[in-house]
């Protein structure tokens, strides 16, 4: 497993400087992590027909309970969809505009199922 330099500045030119004078360090996050957003959903849209596959499949076809008259792969679609909005909801991510277009890819996903 890999470590980390001791001398981040080679990278990240103000990481020491921020270290030692307790500033808080400026650093734009969204184009090292905006690939890995798209990825997800791109990853999460290719699994979406194998998830449902799965859960009809593992499905008894029976009412999980007399007050809700759904089976299990129907709740179990629905918490997967609340676990992918869940994560892009906590990601706060800051630009509004690429924001939306994460939240409207991953609508799309979900309107597939």
């Amino acid at each position: 497993m890999g470590s980390l330099s001791p001398d981040c500045s080679e990278v990240f030119p103000d990481f020491s400087l921020a270290l030692l004078t307790n500033r808080e360090l400026k650093l734009d996050l969204k184009p090292l992590f905006g690939h890995a957003v798209t990825k997800w959903l791109e990853v999460t849209d290719a699994k979406t027909i194998e998830w449902v596959e799965r859960a009809v499949h593992n499905d008894a076809l029976k009412p999980d309970n007399d007050e809700m008259k759904q089976s299990s792969s129907a709740m179990d679609l629905f918490r997967i969809i609340g676990e992918a909005v869940e994560f892009l909801r906590k990601l706060q991510w800051p630009d509004e505009v690429e924001n939306a277009k994460f939240a409207t890819f991953l609508a799309r996903v979900v309107h597939t199922i």
